[in-house]
């Protein structure tokens, strides 16, 4: 029962991802398309969709491989869980936004649960 909650929060975290920053931007909810580190820094802005969504696919991809992991019982599910999580704030820091807020606390408790090794602990 534990498990299936666990990867049912893993891979819908992760496929929270592709609709937010995949998605056209219309006039409704829109994925921030300008990082407020690139513009600090001066750098060009022309990448930094691209880049935002490159980070996406790859959280997405990556809680996707842990939740599947840790569905057939493989130990390492939290090595994946891990890097999703941390590149996941990766691409929340960069592209911050307030509504982005849940993401970035969703990301935390994963990394607070592995390090502490409650899910294990409860599967």
């Amino acid at each position: 029962m534990v498990s299936s909650l666990v990867v049912a929060y893993l891979l819908g975290h992760g496929f929270v991802h592709m609709p937010m920053w995949l998605a056209p931007r219309r006039r409704g909810y829109r994925a921030p398309h300008r990082s407020w580190v690139l513009a600090a820094a001066d750098l060009p802005q022309a990448r930094a969709p691209a880049a935002a969504r490159l980070l996406a696919c790859t959280t997405a991809a990556l809680y996707a491989i842990a939740g599947a992991a840790l569905l057939v019982g493989l130990a390492d599910w939290a090595i994946a869980a891990v890097a999703a999580a941390v590149v996941g704030l990766v691409l929340k820091f960069f592209w911050y936004s307030p509504r982005l807020t849940a993401g970035l606390l969703l990301d935390v408790a994963v990394l607070v649960a592995v390090a502490e090794g409650w899910p294990t602990l409860l599967l």
